[in-house]
């Protein structure tokens, strides 16, 4: 028995020296803290984003800054490229063949490879007849790669569910998450005065699949409780204007505030005077705002369908499939009152396991468990 050779040889740095290569439609800030912090580990020899695009400029427009990578090399893809093979080389490739420049890279390793290869998957959107049709395909998808892949990291519980559900043990599902900020970049915590208003916050686009129609309706549940809230809504979408006239219809517009999209580095300010960030999403692979509102102490609020749900507390989530218990679960929070600096820090506690020190974590114990299976 040769297990206690393989687990001490993992937890070598030389046992574990690595190329990481990460393969994904565009470069993030999102992402920023975990590779520049891979990059700097003492069992990274080296670590590439490879991109299809750089930033668009839509995404510049609602508040993306370009992403400011140390000591990582991001360099857009090329045509017809050949991906780099060898036992130290790790190749990361967003989506579960979904993104076509990326999958025809992946497309080109011979059958003899000698890299480990990922996927870095969220679970799709699951709702409708469109969802069943996303189910039919992932799950072709699913056959397809099983002989290919030596593993996937799924976002959140959701997505061990779902690529669990589909590959049926034929690839390792191993739980992940996007992660984020070092714990040296949290913000500090700031003393709020303490009002009978609880506030609530949305950050995000104005669009359908995020369900803000089914959140109006649950807070026009409330209108009869004798707690005070307010809501605020920071984006822009297409369904701007529907969601106002729903919200004046429910006659609840009054307490709502619309501010229009600001730029990353502002949204901080939102976050530390809110109680409760809510997430309504009919589908959404992760959420960032959700770890986003925790590390400056906000309490988040969200649907099962979020991969990030996981954050919630159960109290605090939001089953996609019975919105009927939304609006208790609303009314809870109100009872509740505004947060308290003891529960601020509580909730800011609960996000360093998202920093991106977790992240690095996470994946050298993932590489090192499946490399003593060897």
């Amino acid at each position: 028995n040769l297990s206690w050779f393989h687990a001490a040889l993992s937890n070598l740095p030389s046992a574990l020296s690595m190329h990481l290569v990460f393969w994904q439609p565009i470069p993030s800030f999102h992402q920023e803290g975990f590779l520049n912090l891979l990059a700097r580990a003492d069992w990274v020899q080296s670590v590439t984003l490879k991109v299809e695009q750089d930033l668009p400029k839509d995404f510049q427009k609602s508040g993306w800054p370009a992403p400011r990578f140390e000591g990582v090399c991001c360099e857009r893809i090329k045509p017809n490229e050949q991906p780099q093979d060898s036992a130290q080389h790790l190749h990361i490739f967003t989506g579960f063949k979904t993104h076509g420049t990326l999958w025809e890279v992946f497309g080109r390793f011979s059958r003899q490879r000698k890299s480990r290869v990922f996927a870095y998957a969220e679970a799709p959107p699951q709702y409708g007849y469109a969802g069943y049709l996303r189910w039919l395909k992932y799950r072709w998808n699913g056959y397809s790669l099983s002989a290919q892949l030596d593993g996937v990291l799924a976002l959140g519980q959701r997505g061990v569910d779902f690529y669990s559900s589909i590959l049926r043990r034929r690839v390792p599902v191993y739980r992940f998450a996007y992660y984020d900020q070092p714990l040296s970049e949290f913000p500090e915590l700031m003393h709020l005065e303490q009002n009978s208003k609880v506030q609530f916050l949305y950050v995000g686009r104005l669009i359908s699949l995020k369900g803000l129609d089914r959140m109006l309706r649950a807070f026009a549940a409330l209108r009869d409780q004798e707690y005070d809230w307010h809501l605020t809504l920071l984006g822009e979408g297409p369904v701007r204007r529907k969601l106002q006239l729903l919200a004046e219809r429910l006659g609840i517009a009054a307490k709502i505030e619309w501010h229009a999209t600001v730029p990353a580095g502002e949204v901080g300010a939102y976050y530390a005077v809110a109680d409760y960030l809510i997430q309504p999403s009919r589908a959404d692979g992760w959420g960032m705002t959700i770890p986003e509102s925790l590390r400056h102490g906000c309490q988040p609020i969200a649907s099962t369908a979020c991969g990030a749900a996981d954050l919630a507390l159960d109290s605090f989530k939001l089953p996609t499939e019975a919105e009927r218990m939304w609006p208790t679960i609303l009314s809870d929070a109100l009872r509740l009152g505004p947060l308290t600096d003891l529960q601020r820090c509580e909730n800011r506690k609960r996000a360093e396991a998202y920093t991106a020190e977790a992240g690095v974590e996470r994946l050298k114990s993932i590489l090192t468990g499946s490399m003593s299976d060897d």
